[in-house]
């Protein structure tokens, strides 16, 4: 077994490790099951990487997200490690040619989605393939308690059966309360509970909320008055693109991020704010995962995350190297009745979930007792037209049927063609005159799709071949045409979304939801929206105060800079400033009677003035228990 140190210097040029680093690696080692609970930039990824390249075999990461392995990928490859990430962008051929070479050992690091570990294909090599140690990275999605639970996370450790039991277990992850900590080693079948938890406290980053009536006036003041590069995170695409315009008419640089966006467009976008090309980074969450950039000073949210975990995650993306950082949420009146309708008013009951799994077996057209095994194209976008159901809570209700084993979605079930228009309207209307059939599919387009300027649109080519009167074909081929001509930016669909049910259809009422699982995941939800709120609302405690409590953690001293420390602080010394003014041109008096005639709502406040001037013996008490100066 290759020494610790030696692999951190050999491969990423450290000299030391940071504060508990060290002490993980060396239990992962000795082969215990191990929980890294490390907060955001805490150097998470090396707790794995090096423990991996200093034992013999390969080590599974399991990770969520397909960008994000794809970027540790990369990283490990530039250090001169042989990784690989294998996930439902890769072509059957080339996902075969991969795992033969993961068995034969080709790889130091295989990461995979949770999803993938339930193939077949995978398990099958899985028992030929040496495994040293699987690496669960985001570990709370495996809670139901979590803030991101996802269903295949629940059968890692299954995992363990196949590569045996005595091959260790790491669980990462930046946020998780204690209950969540105890859930993801239950869940993972830890041999024995064992985790190492780092202070979530963070010196030197400082969480504030402003209350303001003009959030785009109050941002741009903030990047005025304060120096550095920061994230701005939105919760729409359509917003993203608005506040990165308003940031750069104000001299501020700026440029949007998110999901809808191409692929080479995202890539561009954060080389040039890597690089400080441009100051800021407008972005939605799906911006920050695996992004390493220690200077930024500031991280804004123009609205709450639906829990505070999401919020501690996005925020921490600040200060990484140290220095005096802040986060800062922007609220208004009416903020947190946004927050219940967008996160708690789409949770469907039971009864809709069974409504809607009836409906969903009418639209596909499943006859009772049939449907187990076969998989179904399906339209969410369709179907919630067609039966006149909120798409939210149609997407809800199928993540519970998920949930509850009731069905099993395509890799690709949430993928649908996207477009945008890249040229002036002048171009577009010069191009449908070359062609009536691209002028037939032209205009259809642009009256069935707002905004295809602004941001990219998911489409669906069946409709805008009703609509058009043109066929199917020669939908996508026009398309692809105008995409060549880079007129448009047009990405089609690779995938086939697909729902299997694992059983027969059932009647309504006859479908088995457990009440009990299902209530623990709403009111969990629920619980963690309402920590957010009263997040927005508390102006006693200090910020990191009431975060760390969140976490389980307790912390006594202020941090003394948030906007609650500032405006105890101010009140206290404007409170003491004011009062010896007012001593100094009234005679003596009870607090009660100056607290009157200063105005002063809080007797508390003033007491606590009168206290500190008593101490400094600036003023004293007379004999019938009046203030007066000293």
């Amino acid at each position: 077994m290759e020494d610790p140190h030696k692999i951190l210097k050999q491969y990423w040029g450290f000299d030391a490790f940071r504060p508990l680093q060290e002490d993980i690696i060396q239990s992962v080692l000795a082969g215990k099951d191990t929980m890294a609970l490390l907060p955001t930039g805490g150097g998470k990824s090396l707790c794995y990487q090096v423990p991996a390249m200093c034992m013999e075999g390969i080590t599974i990461v399991v990770s969520p997200l397909i960008a994000l392995m794809n970027d540790q990928v990369q990283h490990l490859k530039r250090n001169g490690i042989t990784a690989i990430a294998i996930h439902s962008e890769w072509r059957t051929k080339q996902l075969e040619i991969a795992l033969d070479n993961m068995v034969s050992g080709a790889y130091k690091m295989v990461y995979v989605s949770p999803e993938r570990l339930q193939s077949p294909g995978f398990i099958s090599r899985m028992e030929n393939t040496n495994v040293s140690m699987i690496a669960v990275d985001e570990a709370h999605c495996i809670s139901q308690w979590g803030h991101d639970f996802r269903p295949p996370y629940r059968k890692i450790a299954e995992l363990r059966e196949i590569v045996g039991q005595d091959v260790p277990v790491m669980a990462l992850t930046a946020t998780a309360t204690p209950q969540v900590v105890d859930d993801i080693q239950a869940c993972l079948a830890f041999r024995k509970k064992n985790i190492f938890q780092k202070s979530f406290y963070r010196p030197k980053l400082t969480y504030s909320v402003y209350y303001t009536d003009d959030k785009y006036k109050h941002l741009v003041n903030i990047f005025n008055k304060m120096p550095g590069c920061g994230i701005v995170y939105a919760r729409s695409r359509k917003r993203t693109h608005e506040l990165a315009d308003i940031l750069n008419k104000n001299q501020i640089p700026a440029l949007p991020y998110h999901a809808g966006m191409s692929p080479r467009e995202r890539s561009e976008n954060q080389d040039a704010w890597m690089k400080n090309r441009i100051r800021v980074m407008v972005a939605t969450n799906a911006f920050g995962m695996g992004i390493d950039k220690p200077d930024v000073r500031l991280v804004i949210h123009l609205e709450a995350p639906p829990s505070p975990e999401e919020y501690f995650q996005e925020a921490g993306r600040g200060g990484r190297d140290g220095h005096q950082a802040w986060g800062v949420m922007l609220s208004a009146k009416g903020d947190i009745g946004i927050l219940k309708r967008k996160h708690l008013a789409g949770i469907p009951t039971v009864e809709e979930v069974q409504t809607i799994y009836d409906q969903l077996n009418r639209y596909l057209g499943i006859a009772f007792g049939a449907g187990a095994g076969r998989p179904y194209a399906f339209d969410l976008f369709e179907f919630t037209r067609k039966h006149k159901i909120h798409e939210g809570k149609a997407h809800e209700a199928i993540k519970v049927m998920e949930r509850e084993g009731i069905l099993n979605l395509s890799d690709s079930f949430w993928e649908h063609s996207r477009l945008k228009i890249l040229c002036s309207p002048t171009q577009l209307y010069s191009e449908s005159l070359r062609n009536e059939k691209s002028a037939t599919v032209i205009k259809s387009m642009l009256r069935m799709y707002e905004a295809l300027h602004i941001d990219y649109r998911k489409i669906r080519e069946s409709d805008l071949a009703d609509r058009s009167g043109v066929g199917l074909f020669d939908v996508k081929q026009t398309l692809k045409q105008l995409h060549k001509k880079k007129l448009l930016s047009y990405q089609a669909s690779t995938g086939k979304p697909a729902i299997i049910f694992t059983f027969g259809r059932v009647r309504e009422k006859d479908l088995r939801i457990n009440r009990q699982t299902y209530n623990v995941y709403t009111n969990a939800r629920k619980d963690r929206v309402g920590a957010m709120i009263e997040y927005l609302e508390e102006s006693r405690r200090c910020r990191a105060h009431t975060l760390l409590e969140y976490f389980g953690e307790k912390r006594e001293e202020p941090c003394g800079l948030c906007d609650v420390c500032r405006k105890q602080q101010k009140e206290k010394t404007v409170s003491t400033e004011a009062l010896l003014l007012w001593l100094k041109s009234n005679p003596p008096a009870d607090l009660r009677a100056i607290a009157e005639k200063m105005n002063i709502a809080r007797i508390e406040q003033l007491r606590k003035a009168v206290d500190e001037l008593l101490l400094n013996n600036t003023v004293k008490r007379n004999e019938k228990g009046q203030i007066e100066l000293q």
